[in-house]
C-alpha cells in the first residue's frame, strides 16, 4: 500500500495533467515496480524564486557547462518564432538540450520552428518540448550522428524513438513510422491529431507520450507489440472513448488513462500483470474485468474519481474476477493508516454472463417483490419488504420461487427471513449488507448457497442453512455477531481450500451439522469431516478453557483452533497425524501443548503464535509457549525451528505434564514405603502363626494329659 504523503503527490500531479492550461514541471518516475511516484512543481507557488545563475548567456541562449567542458542550452528567451540553436559559443561546442530549454510551466513559447545543429548529442528526457504549444516544425542538421527530423518530427537518428511531434503540426492524421520502438517522454503530447496510427515495432510508451491529446477519440494499438504503457502516458485524452490493446501488454503503469473522462470500457488483454496506482482514476468505467494473469493492482487503480478531497471511492463499481486472484484483493482492499477502504462489488465472469442474462430479462414488479421468469419460475430480483419477521412466499403471481438473485435482500430491514420450500439456490451475496438481520432459514430443498452470501451481515447471530450441498466461499465474511450455524448433514462442499470459511466469526459457538451421509459432522458444536478423523473446525466464540481432542482425530485442519482466546489446555489425540497450518494462530492463553511421536506433519505458525505489532496485523511468537513431546520427533524438531522451548521425557498425568525421571523417584519412594508396610504385615504374621502353633501344642498336651487322667480313672473303678 502507498503512503499518504506519496499517493497526494500522485494525486497533485494527476489533477495537473488532466488540465492543458497548466501544465506540469518536472517528472514523475516509476520505482522498478512502478510504484514510487512523485511529483515536483512550482506551478501555483507563493514564494519567490531565485533566477537561476548560468555559465554562459549568449543572444538570448543560457547555457551550463557539462562535465566534458561543452555546453548544455538550460534556457532560450528570444521571443522570435524560428530559432536555431548555435552549434557553438566562442568556440565551445553546443551538445546537450536541457530540461527546460524551450521554456517550462509558467512561459508560454511562441516557437513555431526549431534547428538543431549537428552538434547536439544529448536531449533531455524531461520533455524540453513540452511547452512549446506554438510549435509546428523541428528541424536536424543532416550531419548530426545521434539524432535527424522527418516531416518537422524529431526522431533518435536510428528511427527507433519518437522523440517529439510538434504539437501545432498540421494535419489530424499521423502514422507512427514502423521500425519505431517506443514514444519518448511527452512525444507527442497535447498534438492536433484526431487519428494516429501505430507500428508493429512499438514496444513502449513513456511518461506523457500521449497524454492531453484532446482529439483524439480512439487509440487502435492491438497491432503493436507494446510491453509497457509508462506512467500518464495517456492521461488526460479527454475525448478518448476507445482503446484496443495489444496481447503482448504485460503491465499498466501508474496514471496511464487518468483523466480520459470518455472512456466507458476497456478490456485488458490476458497475460496483463500489474496495474499501476491511479491507472485509470477519473474514467467512465463502471466496471472491469481482470484477468487471472494479473499479480497486482496498485492503489486506487479502479472505481476512483476525483473529489473534492481528493479521490474518491465508486461503491457501486464492479470489479470481474477470481476469487482466489488479484482482482479480489483490490475489491476488498484496505489501508486503515491512509483512510483506504475499497468495499466494490465483486463477481467472477460466471456470475456476471449469467447476471446479464438474467438483466436481459422482462422483471415483473408485485408488491414488495421485483422477479423475473426463467422456464416458468420465479427469480427474485428484489424485496423491500419491513416485516419483523419476512416469510418470503413460495409462489409470486402464481409462480414457483426457484431462485434467490444477487443483493436481492438488501434493500429490506427484517430482523429474521424464512425462505420457502422450492428455493433451490441462493445466489451470491443475496443477503448482502443485511444490517438488520438477526436470523434466517433456509429450506431443505435448497441444493446451493452461493459465495458471500452474507457477506456484511453485522448483525445476524442464526443461520440455518437448510439442505444445501454445496455452500460457496466466504459465506459469513464479516458476521462478527453470528452465534450458530446449522448446516445439512448432506452438505458435500463448504467454502474452499484458499480461505477458512469461519475466520471472521468470532462470536461463533456452536456448527451443528444435521443427520446425513455428506462430508461433515459434529458433536457439541464442533465441526468435522463424516467419520471424524478430521477436526474442521471448534468455533472461536467459545468460552471453555480446556477440550480434550476426541481419539478418532488424526487431522487437524488448517486454522481449527484460530483465535480460540479463552482455551488454557487442549489433549492432542496419541494418534494425531497432522497438524495444519495455523491451527492453533491467536490462541493467547493456550501456553503449552503437549504431542506425540504420530505427528509428522505440521504447518507454519500452527501454535506458538498470535497477532502482534502495534497494529495487530504483524506475526508474534507467544514468549512463554512451551511444548511437551518426544526427543527428537517432528514436533520436537519443529519447535526447535522455532525457537520454541521443548520439554521432553514427560507424562502427562490428570492435566499435568510430570517428568519420568520424578515419577521414577517418587515411585521409588512409594515402593519402599509399601514394602516396609508389607513387612510389618508379614513380621506380625509370622508372630501370629507362632503364636498359633505355640498355641496347638500346649492345648494338644492338654488334651493328651485330660485323656490320660481319664483313662487313669477308669482303671482304678474297673479295680474296685
Amino acid at each position: 500500500m502507498y503512503g499518504s504523503r506519496r499517493a497526494a503527490a500522485f494525486i497533485a500531479g494527476l489533477l495537473m495533467s488532466v488540465s492543458l492550461t497548466v501544465m506540469p514541471v518536472g517528472s514523475a518516475w516509476a520505482d522498478e515496480e512502478a510504484a514510487d511516484i512523485t511529483i515536483t512543481t512550482d506551478a501555483g507557488s507563493n514564494e519567490e524564486t531565485t533566477e537561476p545563475e548560468y555559465d554562459v548567456v549568449e543572444d538570448g541562449f543560457c547555457y551550463s557547462l557539462t562535465a566534458d567542458g561543452k555546453l548544455c542550452l538550460e534556457n532560450c528567451t528570444s521571443e522570435e518564432k524560428e530559432i536555431a540553436v548555435p552549434a557553438s559559443v566562442n568556440g565551445v561546442e553546443v551538445t546537450e538540450l536541457g530540461k527546460t530549454a524551450f521554456g517550462h510551466a509558467d512561459d508560454s513559447p511562441v516557437y513555431e520552428k526549431i534547428e538543431l545543429p549537428a552538434t547536439i548529442s544529448y536531449i533531455s528526457s524531461d520533455m524540453p518540448f513540452m511547452f512549446c504549444q506554438e510549435l509546428k516544425e523541428i528541424t536536424v542538421a543532416a550531419d548530426n550522428k545521434d539524432y535527424c527530423a522527418k516531416d518537422g518530427v524529431l526522431f533518435s537518428k536510428d528511427m527507433t524513438r519518437l522523440i517529439c511531434y510538434p504539437q501545432s503540426k498540421q494535419g489530424n492524421s499521423y502514422a507512427v513510422p514502423e521500425g519505431v520502438t517506443a514514444l519518448g517522454e511527452a512525444s507527442m503530447y497535447a498534438t492536433q491529431l484526431s487519428e494516429i496510427t501505430f507500428p508493429s515495432t512499438l514496444k513502449e510508451t513513456c511518461y506523457y507520450s500521449l497524454g492531453g491529446n484532446s482529439k483524439l477519440t480512439s487509440l487502435d494499438l492491438s497491432g503493436t507489440a507494446l510491453v509497457t504503457l509508462g506512467v500518464y502516458s495517456m492521461t488526460g485524452c479527454e475525448a478518448l472513448e476507445e482503446v484496443n490493446l495489444p496481447d503482448s501488454l504485460y503491465e499498466i503503469e501508474g496514471g496511464a488513462f487518468a483523466g480520459c473522462s470518455s472512456l466507458k470500457e476497456i478490456e485488458l488483454p490476458e497475460h496483463i500483470a500489474y496495474i499501476g496506482q491511479m491507472a485509470f482514476v477519473n474514467t467512465m468505467l463502471s466496471k472491469i474485468v481482470i484477468p487471472d494473469s494479473v499479480q497486482e493492482i496498485a492503489y486506487a487503480a479502479f472505481g476512483y474519481k476525483y473529489g473534492e478531497e481528493g479521490t474518491v471511492a465508486d461503491s457501486n463499481f464492479l470489479i470481474i474476477g477470481s476469487y482466489t486472484g488479484a482482482a479480489y484483493t483490490y475489491a476488498t482492499d484496505v489501508d486503515v493508516d491512509n483512510n483506504y477502504y475499497n468495499n466494490f462489488r465483486f463477481q467472477t465472469r460466471e456470475q456476471y454472463e449469467e447476471e446479464q442474462k438474467l438483466l436481459a430479462l422482462d422483471t415483473v414488479v408485485s408488491g414488495e417483490y421485483t422477479y423475473a421468469l426463467v422456464d416458468g419460475e420465479a427469480v427474485i430480483q428484489s424485496c423491500s419488504s419491513g416485516d419483523t419477521v419476512l416469510n418470503v412466499p413460495s409462489e409470486i403471481d402464481g409462480y414457483p420461487v426457484t431462485m434467490i438473485y444477487p443483493t436481492a435482500f438488501t434493500p429490506c430491514t427484517s430482523v429474521e427471513i424464512i425462505l420457502p420450500e422450492g428455493v433451490k439456490l441462493v445466489r451470491e451475496m443475496a443477503f448482502y449488507k443485511c444490517e438488520y438481520l438477526k436470523k434466517v432459514t433456509m429450506p431443505q430443498s435448497l441444493e446451493t448457497l452461493g459465495n458471500n452470501c452474507f457477506d456484511g451481515c453485522e448483525s445476524l447471530e442464526y443461520a440455518d442453512l437448510g439442505g444445501a450441498e454445496s455452500i460457496g466461499t466466504c459465506v459469513f465474511l464479516g458476521c462478527s455477531s453470528l452465534r450458530e450455524i446449522t448446516i445439512s448433514g448432506n452438505c458435500k462442499t463448504f467454502g474452499d481450500d484458499s480461505e477458512d470459511p469461519f475466520g471472521y466469526t468470532d462470536a461463533l459457538e456452536a456448527i451443528n451439522v444435521t443427520d446425513g451421509d455428506g462430508a461433515y459432522a459434529s458433536s457439541d458444536g464442533i465441526l468435522y469431516n463424516n467419520d471424524k478423523t478430521r477436526l474442521i473446525r471448534y468455533p472461536m466464540g467459545r468460552t471453555d478453557t480446556t477440550f480434550v481432542v476426541p481419539d478418532s482425530v488424526k487431522n487437524i485442519e488448517r486454522c481449527a483452533f484460530l483465535s480460540c482466546t479463552h482455551l488454557e489446555d487442549v489433549v492432542l489425540p496419541k494418534k494425531l497425524e497432522i497438524l495444519g497450518a495455523y491451527a492453533f494462530y491467536g490462541c493467547s492463553s493456550l501456553t503449552s501443548l503437549r504431542a506425540y511421536g504420530n505427528l509428522k506433519n505440521i504447518g507454519e505458525m500452527a501454535f506458538g503464535y498470535s497477532y502482534g505489532g502495534t497494529d495487530g496485523t504483524e506475526d508474534a511468537r507467544l514468549p512463554d509457549f512451551k511444548l511437551y513431546a518426544p526427543k527428537n520427533s517432528d514436533a520436537y524438531k519443529f519447535a526447535k525451528n522455532n525457537n520454541f522451548e521443548v520439554v521432553t521425557g514427560t507424562v502427562r498425568i490428570g492435566s499435568k505434564n510430570i517428568r519420568i525421571g520424578m515419577l521414577a523417584g517418587a515411585a521409588g519412594l512409594l515402593l519402599t514405603v509399601i514394602l516396609g508396610i508389607i513387612g510389618v504385615f508379614a513380621g506380625k504374621k509370622v508372630k501370629a502363626k507362632k503364636a498359633e502353633k505355640k498355641a496347638d501344642e500346649i492345648r494338644k498336651k492338654a488334651a493328651e494329659k485330660i485323656k490320660a487322667k481319664k483313662e487313669a480313672e477308669a482303671e482304678e473303678e474297673e479295680k474296685e
